[in-house]
């Protein structure tokens, strides 16, 4: 089925939490919503209780700050039904139609756009009147505070801090528009039309439920499944694992290969596909000819705020969404427990590209 959030005030999803001087210059937002985001709605939605809270005060690796995110994928294809991949997506809908996130541009999902970004790894600027655009809109306020249990926050002296929230303009008349992110719900979700916290800041939105699967969502997929050959964009960030390469050679060159275990400048990675398959963020075409090559990119990527452990998860490494893949061996895959978790509830969800 298909799950949809449509967005009830500005969302804020934010990429890393900064501190510092950094809370007056600079706020790093996303424009789509990251699937612990969306996780954690689902959860809250379905009244999840995670048990890992009660031993939170014992975890005190980074790793472990992950546990609750495993709990929660786990109760939450108890309640739905869900198979891996439990969630998958999204696709951005405008206007009743699918856009795909590359930047901070939302380009529609159709068949010239497509074409350009899989034969020619670039985004057609001929067709920007088309596109959707994000903007950061940055607010600046007051800290505040609770002195006591029973008394109301008051202001914190000293203290600012700035938040950003995401606009959606469109290019052609720069006008404002709201998304609805839609995703693939491997079960069933029986809660529809409620609302629910989506995001940083109190932000809310409305879950939407269909049963009807467009056939442009049929073009979604996931590493846990098997993949064939071919181009696919990322629609969410790929997780970038670090792992020890003492461990990789004690377990013996088939981890490496089991794993999908690269190195690179002598430190080992995991990752859902092979370094080489990766061909980076689309660059741009003029006329059919291509003025800009694609780059690879690496960003750091914050998990978010874990409500059960009432701390941060730690921050990764990703690919962003976007990113163009090639895959080229169809063989299974393997991944570790902890990669498994994050591609179950949507990181490197691929679209497919036509050939």
């Amino acid at each position: 089925m298909i799950v949809g959030f449509r967005l009830l005030s500005k969302p804020v999803f934010s990429r890393v939490a900064v501190g510092g001087a950094q809370l007056h210059s600079t706020v790093l937002n996303l424009p789509i919503p990251l699937p612990t985001t969306v996780a954690g709605a689902l959860g809250a939605l379905l009244g999840i209780q995670l048990k890992v809270s009660t031993v939170a005060e014992n975890l005190c690796s980074e790793l472990k700050k992950l546990e609750d995110l495993k709990e929660l994928y786990s109760e939450l294809k108890k309640r739905t039904g869900c198979r891996d991949p439990c969630i998958k997506g999204p696709l951005t809908y405008f206007d009743g139609k699918p856009y795909l996130n590359v930047g901070d541009l939302f380009v529609p999902a159709v068949p010239d756009v497509l074409d350009s970004v899989g034969r020619l790894h670039s985004i057609p600027e001929d067709k920007k009147s088309e596109y959707i655009k994000h903007v950061l809109f940055r607010k600046v306020g007051i800290a505040l505070e609770r002195r006591a249990a029973t008394m109301p926050k008051v202001v914190k002296p000293g203290f600012f801090y700035t938040v950003g929230t995401s606009l959606y303009v469109r290019e052609a008349d720069k006008t404002l528009i709201q998304p609805i992110f839609k995703y693939t719900l491997g079960g069933l979700l029986e809660k529809c039309g409620e609302i629910v916290r989506f995001g940083g800041e109190s932000a809310l939105a409305e879950v939407l439920c269909e049963d009807e699967v467009a056939d442009v969502v049929e073009n979604i997929k996931s590493p846990l499944e098997r993949l064939s050959e071919g181009i696919y964009i990322a629609l969410a960030p790929v997780p970038i694992i670090p792992i020890s390469c003492e461990h990789v050679k004690r377990q013996g060159a088939e981890s490496m290969s089991v794993l999908n275990v690269d190195e690179a400048a002598g430190v080992c990675f995991e990752t859902p596909f092979k370094l080489s398959e990766v061909i980076g963020l689309p660059g741009s075409s003029r006329g059919g000819i291509v003025v800009k090559l694609p780059k690879v990119r690496v960003e750091r990527l914050g998990l978010g705020y874990s409500e059960s452990l009432k701390m941060r998860r730690p921050q990764i490494l990703a690919f962003p969404q976007g990113t163009i893949v090639q895959i080229k061996e169809t063989a299974p895959r393997g991944f570790s427990d902890l990669m498994k978790t994050l591609l179950g509830i949507g990181f490197a969800s691929l679209y497919k590209l036509p050939l």
